[in-house]
């Protein structure tokens, strides 16, 4: 070690064998250059006390290597993805001392994360030495490199949507096109529109949403479809379940088939723009509207909550109030950047005997309460009669992982009568 330090070396190196060699390492440590570890044969706990060794010299330019001892190393026996374990526990760089034959273990550690790649050499394999048939030759040696390059250069970054080599295949996607020829006010079909190549239309997932509405225009045959050609209706009525069908059916009727549009996917600013609303209607809606979706209706859109807001905000709020014996009962609200926050236009309490109820009755009770409240005020929401009021008190808020955890702790269903629910909740709780 003293001879080393007089030649001047930059970085020491600590094989495998040396690594349960404490004092050697601390020593070693203490000159404060680099350390390249390897960890063959090692437990995770004689990693650790290597590590912390180095670290208690006030050493911190550390680097491990994944290492498997045998010479040569077979793939059964790597474990590469070891590498991606040990830059989480020791958050360290991490690389590779491979004794396996060929670059793939090297190109594969590099794409786990490694970040070193320790390889023996020689200038040919005829040349008798005792790491010869593990070893790689100069051309051999070239190659691991540019399939590293390559590996680092296939690696990239993550991202999503169309790179600049795919812009050219866009065209053999699939997109709904306008099949036959369209007369302005006609209804778009299952005829007239279809999903075909190329893909220069709307995605095929808008199909079932454009089914039904009305053309703003005379549209030829083989027309990519756009949202320009569908009649701007006075109401999109966003909804991800039958449930709500009550309402909508009524809403069609109350105001025209041609005035609401029914609408399932994820809803974006441009769509808005090109259907051009009156009002927004959200009930059992799946998707998060978007800040600049609401920013553009400028209050004109609205949901249909089936709780007592403030309470149980987000996700299954009827299960939760019972559980959390809070108020129950269905909210008409206006549609604000917070979750269930908006004001309230109107909402009424609804009691149960939870005796005789299960979830799912509760429920279907809290939809036909909704339905009422919604026919009984719409006209008047809709013509600026009714004026919202800020929310009072802090409420609750319930995520989907949240109901999650009770499914944990205790099996659920929809159909349990609440009562027994709630008592042997309360004695699993006790226990």
């Amino acid at each position: 070690m003293d001879f080393l330090e007089e030649m001047g070396v930059e970085f020491y190196k600590i094989a495998s064998f040396e690594m349960i060699d404490l004092p050697l390492i601390e020593y070693v440590a203490s000159k404060g250059k680099p350390i390249i570890m390897s960890t063959g044969m090692a437990s995770l706990e004689e990693i650790k006390e290597a590590v912390e060794t180095v670290k208690m010299t006030g050493n911190d330019q550390l680097i491990l290597l994944k290492c498997s001892s045998a010479y040569p190393a077979i793939s059964d026996d790597m474990h590469l993805k070891t590498i991606v374990d040990m830059k989480q526990k020791f958050d360290l760089p991490i690389g590779l001392s491979d004794h396996s034959m060929g670059s793939l273990g090297a190109t594969v550690a590099i794409a786990l994360g490694g970040n070193v790649i320790e390889k023996h050499f020689c200038l040919s394999r005829e040349i008798e030495n005792p790491d010869a048939s593990f070893s790689m030759t100069p051309e051999e040696f070239a190659k691991m490199v540019q399939d590293i390059r390559n590996t680092e250069k296939a690696m990239g970054v993550a991202t999503y949507g169309v790179s600049k080599q795919e812009e050219s295949s866009m065209v053999f996607r699939r997109s709904i096109f306008v099949v036959k020829d369209v007369k302005k006010g006609e209804n778009f079909t299952e005829e007239n529109t279809r999903i075909i190549r190329p893909g220069y239309g709307i995605k095929p997932k808008y199909f079932g949403d454009i089914i039904g509405t009305k053309a703003t225009k005379d549209i030829k045959e083989g027309t990519p479809f756009d949202f320009d050609f569908i009649e701007p209706g006075k109401i999109l009525f966003l909804t991800n379940n039958n449930n709500t069908d009550d309402v909508y059916h009524w809403l069609c009727q109350h105001e025209g088939d041609d005035k609401v549009m029914h609408f399932t996917n994820q809803l974006s600013l441009d769509i808005v723009k090109k259907l051009n609303p009156d009002y927004i209607i959200s009930f059992n809606y799946k998707h998060l509207i978007k800040e600049d979706v609401i920013d553009y209706m400028q209050g004109k859109i609205i949901n249909l909550h089936t709780s007592y807001l403030p309470y149980n905000r987000g996700s299954s709020p009827n299960f939760f109030s019972f559980v959390e014996n809070t108020k129950k009962g269905v909210t008409i609200h206006k549609l604000e950047k917070g979750l269930d926050t908006g004001a309230v236009y109107v909402q009424r309490e609804v009691e149960f005997d939870t005796e005789k109820e299960t979830f799912a009755s509760s429920y279907n009770t809290l939809l036909q309460k909704m339905y009422q409240l919604f026919v009984e005020n719409w006209d008047k929401i809709k013509e600026g009669k009714l004026q919202a009021t800020t929310q009072e008190g802090k409420g609750t808020y319930h995520r989907m992982k949240d109901l999650e955890k009770y499914r944990q702790r205790k099996e659920f269903s929809w159909n349990d009568n609440i009562a027994d629910y709630l008592k042997a909740l309360k004695m699993e709780s006790n226990q």
